[in-house]
């Protein structure tokens, strides 16, 4: 399925530093998508002794970071060229590297920046793509330029700047966040990230570079 933004789309996107695309995936990608998220963060968990439903904020986090590296299902999806050209489009970059996917169920993200989130130098953008929504959960107004994640519908997908407050109530919803680099990005050390030494466990040292296909080219020039 390929997009086209609009110039209304583009000049909500350039105003507010966000837009929301319904219909991402299709319902049977969907399913498909949440059984594997679900499937794979259950078998790390089950590693430690633990349970998908008893992890609790910290727990859906640190298991559900870069799910893509050991489910080919879920790559497949974080992978998709077509979502890299909605953001390539939104952000004006011609190239475009993954970063990382997070897992996002019962945390509570409270006004930090994605970049603020990540142990990367430098970041082009985000794309939130829903899984299932809380329909009891009340759809809020961003204050003081912030972005509640609370998409419209399951599958849609939410592009949104690197450097826009996230605001995420544990009752909101699940998401897969999924994050993309510029061409020369550097992996570094930053307090705020919650995934500060995860890269190291791909080899990677503080200082270096990202590269393919531990971070794969998505876009290229």
């Amino acid at each position: 399925m390929r997009f086209s933004i609009s110039k209304e789309q583009l000049d909500f996107y350039q105003k507010h530093g966000f837009l929301e695309l319904c219909g991402g995936i299709s319902p049977e990608e969907l399913a498909k998508i949440n059984v594997a998220v679900e499937s794979e963060i259950t078998r790390r968990a089950k590693e430690k002794g633990l349970s998908f439903r008893g992890l609790g904020e910290e727990g859906h986090w640190n298991f559900g970071h870069d799910l893509w590296r050991t489910n080919s299902e879920i790559a497949r999806v974080v992978c998709k060229v077509s979502f890299a050209q909605i953001g390539s489009t939104l952000w004006g970059e011609r190239f475009l590297r993954l970063g990382n996917d997070q897992f996002i169920q019962e945390q509570s993200i409270d006004h930090k920046t994605l970049l603020e989130l990540s142990s990367y130098q430098e970041l082009v953008g985000g794309m939130a793509l829903c899984l299932r929504t809380d329909i009891e959960n009340e759809i809020k107004e961003p204050k003081e330029e912030s972005l509640y994640l609370q998409a419209a519908e399951a599958g849609s997908m939410i592009f949104f700047s690197p450097t826009v407050p996230l605001h995420f109530l544990p009752s909101s919803g699940r998401y897969l966040l999924v994050t993309y680099c510029p061409k020369k990005t550097v992996y570094i050390s930053r307090d705020s990230s919650p995934n500060n030494h995860k890269l190291k466990q791909q080899g990677y040292s503080f200082g270096d570079r990202l590269r393919d296909p531990m971070n794969p080219t998505l876009l290229r020039e």
